[in-house]
C-alpha cells in the first residue's frame, strides 16, 4: 500500500532471462544439485603403447617359459621310460634267476632223494642175501644160531650193515645240504646282480636331474 492512497499499480520487475534449474528431480528427492561429469582422462599415444609393449613381452615370455617346460617334460619321460625299462629288466632277471634256483634245487634234491632211496633199498636186499649167506655157511659147518660164533658174526654184519646205511645217509645229506648252498649262492648272486642294476638307474637318474634342472620362470 502507498502512503497517499490506494494500492500501487505497478507490476513487480521480472528478470528477462530465466535461472537454469539445476535442482535434481530424479526419484529419491533431496532436492539436491546434480554436478556435471568430469571427461575422462586422456592418455597419449606414447603410454598406450608402452602398456601394448609390456603386455606382449609378459605373453611372450610366458609362451617361452612353456616351450622350455615342454621341453623339459619331453625330455624326462623319455628318459625315465628307459629308466623304467632297465628296472624292469632287472626285476625280470631277478625272478628269474630265483625261479631257476628253486628249481634246480628242487630238480636235484628229487633226485638225490630218489638215489638215497635206491642206496637204502639196496643195501637192505644186500643184507637180507648177506644173512642169508652167513646163516647156510654156518649151518654147513654144523655151527648152530645159538652158538657164540655165530652170534658174533651176526653182530659184526649188523654193525657194519649199519655203517653202510649211515654212509649213505651222511653222503645224502651232505649232497643235499651243497645243493642247498648253490641255491642260496644262486639267489644271493641274482639279488646282488639287481641291486646294482637300479643303483645304477638311480645314479642315472641323479645325474640326469642334475644336469636338466626343471626350467623356471
Amino acid at each position: 500500500m502507498i502512503p497517499g492512497g490506494g494500492f500501487g499499480t505497478h507490476s513487480p520487475t521480472v528478470s528477462s532471462s530465466p535461472k537454469q534449474n539445476t535442482r535434481n528431480t530424479s526419484s529419491g528427492g533431496g532436492g539436491g544439485y546434480v554436478s556435471r561429469p568430469s571427461a575422462p582422462p586422456s592418455y597419449s599415444s606414447g603410454a598406450v603403447q608402452s602398456v601394448q609393449n609390456t603386455r606382449s613381452s609378459a605373453a611372450a615370455a610366458a609362451a617361452q617359459y612353456q616351450a622350455r617346460l615342454n621341453s623339459y617334460n619331453t625330455a624326462r619321460n623319455s628318459f625315465l621310460q628307459g629308466l623304467g625299462k632297465i628296472k624292469t629288466q632287472a626285476n625280470t632277471a631277478y625272478n628269474a634267476g630265483v625261479k631257476g634256483a628253486n628249481a634246480n634245487y628242487g630238480k636235484g634234491a628229487k633226485g638225490l632223494s630218489a638215489q638215497y632211496g635206491g642206496t637204502k633199498k639196496n643195501l637192505a636186499s644186500q643184507r637180507t642175501q648177506d644173512l642169508q649167506g652167513l646163516g647156510n655157511d654156518f649151518a654147513n659147518r654144523s655151527i648152530g644160531a645159538s652158538s657164540g660164533i655165530y652170534q658174533q658174526a651176526m653182530k659184526d654184519y649188523e654193525s657194519q650193515y649199519g655203517s653202510r646205511v649211515t654212509g649213505a645217509t651222511n653222503s645224502y645229506n651232505a649232497a643235499l645240504k651243497g645243493l642247498a648252498g648253490e641255491k642260496t649262492k644262486a639267489l644271493s648272486s641274482a639279488a646282488a646282480r639287481r641291486s646294482a642294476a637300479l643303483a645304477q638307474a638311480k645314479v642315472k637318474q641323479t645325474a640326469f636331474d642334475k644336469a636338466h634342472p626343471k626350467p623356471g620362470k
